[in-house]
């Protein structure tokens, strides 16, 4: 998975051509590293902030893809899943 920001938003980018946004930005955000659900970016101003993101879109669309229908089970069941969209993709 490919994590990127532009000026408005933290977007990502799957192998498959499937792309999407993880969240809206309040300012500016230059990634420097990922680790697990967290991000940390730095601003114009060269502040760093932690930003916790949600995984679960791009980490089901990952396992469609790749055909762990466990995996996809699993999110399923533990009602990971938020809004209708993602179950429309299925």
């Amino acid at each position: 998975v490919y994590i990127y920001t532009t000026v408005t938003h933290m977007k990502y980018a799957l192998p498959s051509g499937d792309a999407g946004i993880i969240k809206t930005l309040d300012e500016v955000l230059y990634i420097a590293c990922i680790h697990g659900n967290t991000v940390t970016c730095m601003t114009r101003d060269w502040k760093i902030k932690q930003i916790e993101i949600d995984d679960t879109e791009f980490v089901f669309k990952r396992a469609l893809t790749a055909r762990k229908f466990s995996e996809v089970r699993r999110l399923i069941e533990n009602d990971k899943l938020r809004g209708e969209s993602i179950l429309a993709y299925l």
